[in-house]
């Protein structure tokens, strides 16, 4: 099985950062279904998204977000959920950067932003 790697970003207008993760999950949750891979691993570097996402009961979670990611996980996939470092995710705050200049809504990228190779080729300690 092959390896793959999905590059998006989802400027929202309003939101805390649990749930600013959270979409973010969900739509690369969308995203992998929708691309017909059926095995997945989800590097999430917040640690309280992650706690909600695992909570047992749907019922009880106020968040219609974590409602519709309950919904996702439940899909007939292998999911698997993997709390990192902040640290380790440093594309990601190149990635909200380059949010920035674009507008409202979804934004998938084919091949690596060009922002983000550049960095990585300069040796960008940024990108840990």
């Amino acid at each position: 099985m092959g390896h793959r790697m999905l590059w998006f970003t989802k400027k929202i207008e309003f939101c805390n950062i649990v749930e600013a993760d959270l979409w973010g999950d969900i739509v690369g949750l969308q995203s992998t279904w929708r691309l017909g891979i059926r095995q997945i691993q989800v590097e999430i570097d917040n640690n309280g998204a992650v706690k909600l996402i695992l909570e047992k009961s749907s019922s009880g979670k106020s968040l219609t977000i974590l409602q519709h990611m309950d919904a996702m996980l439940a899909c007939e996939w292998n999911v698997q959920l993997k709390h990192i470092l902040r640290d380790s995710n440093r594309v990601a705050d190149v990635l909200v950067e380059h949010v920035w200049k674009l507008p409202v809504g979804l934004h998938e990228f084919t091949q690596h932003p060009a922002e983000i190779v550049r960095k990585i080729r300069s040796g960008d300690p940024e990108l840990g």
